[in-house]
This record gives structure tokens, C-alpha cells and sequence, in this order.
């Protein structure tokens, strides 16, 4: 018991060090503490860069996780991505809806299930929806009015709008703005406004029928650069070079390049808000207040004039942006082969402090085993000495026992040969053994619980028993053979010994 007692303690240490020394290894790949989903719309270049400002972003937020999915256009696709996110248990959803009356019942979904939801780029219908990042479509189509009174002047313009997607809140606030600003100019005369969904082709598809339609159509305004490049490639096939095309985004890529090799005339600026995305998103995950609409101002048209410049800006940004995703990967990759050495090093320690207490506990063993080795020999050989005492003792007896056997054997030969004497007694019998009759007396009752006399008298009359049931000698001759001295005591003796007469044994014969 006193050896349990030592070592549980020692093995409950051992697990502790293991169990620590696991924790600690497992220490370095902990959950992130926040997750953050973002679905896109769309792709294209705009959404790129904006994926790319939110990525450099997260950057500074090693604490959370960042995964970005695209719809492609498709209102059931980013359906099943936001349900997707709530599944799957993240912190947060960030939406560009598709069209706001489609996407409207999966942000509710999210909202009402306490996930916080941040719109930004298009809104859905109601507020179900923690903050809006407006990005203020409307003052772009009134900057696009005024640029083109600012292009055309104040002579007879005709001009054909070509608008995103019906359903998409960009689509309908930039078409107002444009609507709402060209009011001032009585000059400027819009002759329709065509869906072109934000596509490349879609946008070729209608400007094709609408040339036939309108041939005089002096500007063209498209709601984003990818659609301008549709309506450009049109024009250039059909050499109305003459027609000015204005879009919408500024992108690096197509609208930025577009501009400065003169297939646009012009592009008017949509931020990307990127990290001013993120940085709302942590705001909200620390639970700092945050108002329910922010509206990012309108920023400034890009022409021939500018595009060069922006470009190169742009470029600048892009390889800075690189070299530091380069540089957090090559940080990720020096964090992780820390993390292994340190795990490493952990489980060596963990491993040395266990080999140690096993060393311990063996030394302990093995002390505490001879320890007993030697208490266990020493007992073996008192064992060894009390037996061979028990062995002495039992020899004494046995030779006590038989001498007494002896001396009993000897009695008994005497009272067999001598019965038949009436004149017997403890006296003449103690002479045989050359001590007193009390000393026999004694000795007798010692062996037998018997005295001598009381021997003498049963031996006698078992004799008298037997000789009534073998002979039919009679009872006063029985009497005097056995040794008694009248007919009338053995009779007492008889019935006394054995329940009836002498007699009346004789007549059972």
C-alpha cells in the first residue's frame, strides 16, 4: 500500500506532463477566432481589386480567417454560398447582392440567425442587414451628366444609355442620377436607356440594334467599363469612331488600359473600399457601434489625361501588394517551421522530464525490492528457525506420547492378566510401575479421564458380558471368574453400566 501511495503520484505527474506537453504542441494550431465570409456577385476586375484591398487587409488580423466566394451573376449560386456561411458557422457575411429582390430572402436568413451582415456595392429591399457601405451610384450618374455637358457643350447631344442589371441597385441609382442630372441640360437629349446587363456581349448585342435604330446617337454611356468594351468593339466595326463612349469603374485592366489606348473616352471612378470593408467587419465583431448606411463620396472621372498616371500608380500597388503577400507567406512558413522546432522541443523536454521519472520510479523499485528482497529473506529464516523449533517440540511430544502410550500399554497388559483377582487395587498395581497409588491414580486420570479402579471395574464387566452371552456358566461363577466378590454387586455394576441385569441379558440370549 505504502508503494501505491508513492507512485500514483508519480504517475499522475507523468500524465500531466504529457497532457501539457500535448497542449502545448496543439497550442499553435488553434482555431482562428473569427471567421469571415464574403460573396461576390460577380468577377471581374473591379471585384478583384476589391478582393485584393480585403485580403491585403486581413494582413493585420492574424486572428481570423477570410474566405471569398463568387456567384457568377447567379441569384440561386450566392444563395447557397450565404447559406452556406451560416452552416458552417461564421462570425460574419459580407454580400454584393446579385439583385436585391432575389438575394434579399438569404441575407434575412443570415441576419435573423444574430450572424452580422454587411452589404456593400448594392443594396437588398428592407434593412435586414447590420450596416451598408454605399458607394453612392446615384451622384456617379450625375457626375456622368455633367461630363457630358462638360464634353459635348451646349449644342443638340442624342444619347444612348446602356444600363447594368434591372434587378441590381447600382443599375437603378446610377440610371437615376444620370436621369435626374441631364434635367439641367434641355440640350442633351437621352434617346433610351437598354439593359446590358453588365455583359461584355449583352452590351454588343443591344448597341447592334439600337445603331440601326438611332444613327445619329452622339455619346454612349455605359454603366461599367466591361460593357463600354462591348460597345466599342461595335463601333469600331462599324467605323462610327465618331461616337464617344464614357463607363463606369476606372478598373486597372479594362478601364484604365481602355482609356489610355483610346477605345474610352472616359471612366468615372468606383471605389473599392476594400479595407474600409474589413475594417467595418472587426468593428463590428468587437462590438463597436457602427451606423446602419455609410455613403462613400463620388470620386473623379479618369480620362486620356489621367489613365497613364493611375496605371502606373496602380502597378506600384500591385507589386508593393505582392511583395508583402510575398512576404507574409515566407512569415506564415518561418512561423510554421517555429512552430514544428518548438512542438519538437516541447515533446523533447516533456519526453526528457518523463525518461527522468521513470528513472526515478525504477531506482525506487528497485531500492524498495531489495528492501523487501531482505525483509523477505529475513522473515524466510525465522520461518526456517520456528520451524525447526515446532519440529524439536513436536519430537518431544511424540516421544512424551510415547512413553505415556507405554505406560498405559503396561496398565492395560495388567489389568488383563490380573482381573480375575479380587484382591487387585491402586496399590498393587502402582507396584508395578514402583511409584504410590495417588501418583498412578493420577497419572491414569491424565491419559483416560479415567481412575484405575473405575478401569478395573469396566474391564471386568465387559468381561462378565461376554462370558453371559458365549457360556452357560451361571452368574455366581461369572462373578468370582471376573474378580468380583459377591453375585449382588456385580449385578449393581451391571445394570449401572449397561441399563439392565445381568439376568436379563441372559434372557435375551
Amino acid at each position: 500500500m505504502r508503494t501505491i501511495r508513492f507512485v500514483a503520484p508519480i504517475i499522475t505527474f507523468v500524465a500531466t506532463i504529457i497532457v501539457a506537453a500535448g497542449l502545448s504542441a496543439c497550442s499553435g494550431n488553434n482555431a482562428p477566432k473569427y471567421k469571415i465570409g464574403v460573396t461576390q456577385c460577380s468577377g471581374g476586375e473591379w471585384r478583384d481589386k476589391v478582393n485584393d484591398e480585403m485580403r491585403r487587409e486581413m494582413l493585420f488580423h492574424d486572428d481570423a480567417i477570410l474566405e471569398i466566394r463568387t456567384a457568377n451573376d447567379n441569384n440561386e449560386t450566392q444563395s447557397a454560398d450565404i447559406d452556406y456561411f451560416i452552416n458552417n458557422g461564421f462570425d460574419l457575411i459580407i454580400v454584393a447582392p446579385n439583385e436585391a429582390e432575389g438575394m434579399t430572402p438569404a441575407v434575412e436568413r443570415a441576419y435573423k440567425k444574430g450572424i452580422p451582415v454587411i452589404i456593400f456595392d448594392r443594396r437588398i429591399l428592407g434593412d435586414s442587414f447590420t450596416t451598408y457601405i454605399d458607394l453612392d451610384n446615384k451622384g456617379i450618374g450625375l457626375s456622368v451628366s455633367e461630363y457630358v455637358h462638360s464634353l459635348l457643350g451646349d449644342g443638340k447631344v442624342n444619347v444612348l444609355e446602356i444600363t447594368g442589371l434591372p434587378g441590381s441597385t447600382p443599375a437603378q441609382e446610377r440610371h437615376a442620377g444620370f436621369v435626374e442630372g441631364l434635367a439641367a441640360y434641355p440640350n442633351i437629349n437621352l434617346l433610351e436607356s437598354v439593359a446590358g446587363d453588365w455583359e461584355f456581349d449583352r452590351a454588343y448585342q443591344v448597341l447592334d440594334s439600337m445603331l440601326d435604330l438611332y444613327p445619329d446617337i452622339d455619346l454612349i454611356y455605359a454603366h461599367n467599363d466591361f460593357m463600354a468594351l462591348g460597345v466599342d468593339s461595335l463601333l469600331r466595326e462599324r467605323g462610327r469612331r465618331d461616337i464617344k463612349v464614357l463607363g463606369t469603374d476606372a478598373s486597372p485592366g479594362q478601364g484604365l488600359e481602355a482609356i489610355r489606348d483610346g477605345r474610352i473616352d472616359a471612366s468615372f471612378i468606383y471605389p473599392t473600399e476594400g479595407h474600409r470593408i474589413i475594417d467595418t467587419a472587426f468593428k463590428i465583431l468587437q462590438g463597436d457601434s457602427v451606423a446602419k448606411v455609410v455613403t462613400v463620396p463620388t470620386l473623379s472621372s479618369v480620362d486620356k489625361s489621367n489613365a497613364e498616371i493611375l496605371l502606373r500608380q496602380n502597378e506600384l500597388l500591385k507589386d508593393e501588394t505582392s511583395k508583402v503577400l510575398l512576404l507574409d507567406e515566407i512569415n506564415a512558413t518561418l512561423q510554421n517551421r517555429h512552430n514544428t522546432l518548438s512542438h519538437f522541443l516541447n515533446a523533447v523536454v516533456a519526453l526528457a522530464i518523463v525518461l527522468l521519472v521513470v528513472l526515478i520510479l525504477v531506482l525506487f523499485l528497485f531500492f524498495k525490492n531489495r528492501k523487501l528482497q531482505k525483509e523477505l529473506k529475513e522473515q524466510n529464516q525465522r520461518l526456517i528457525e520456528e520451524r525447526d523449533k515446532q519440529i524439536g517440540l513436536y519430537r518431544q511430544l511424540d516421544a512424551v506420547l510415547t512413553k505415556e502410550d507405554e505406560f498405559y500399554n503396561k496398565f492395560m497388559a495388567i489389568i488383563k492378566s490380573d482381573y480375575a483377582d479380587a484382591t487387585i487395587n491402586t496399590d498393587s498395581l502402582a507396584q508395578h510401575f514402583n511409584i504410590g497409588g495417588a501418583q498412578l491414580t493420577r497419572k491414569i486420570k491424565a491419559l483416560t479421564n479415567f481412575t484405575p479402579v473405575e478401569i478395573l471395574r469396566n474391564y471386568r464387566l465387559e468381561q462378565a458380558r461376554h462370558l453371559l452371552l458365549t457360556t452357560d456358566k451361571n452368574i455366581n461363577e461369572i462373578t468370582f471368574e471376573v474378580g468380583f466378590s459377591s453375585a449382588p454387586y456385580l449385578t449393581k455394576c451391571f445394570r449401572e453400566h449397561f441399563g439392565l441385569t445381568p439376568t436379563d441379558l441372559r434372557s435375551q440370549k
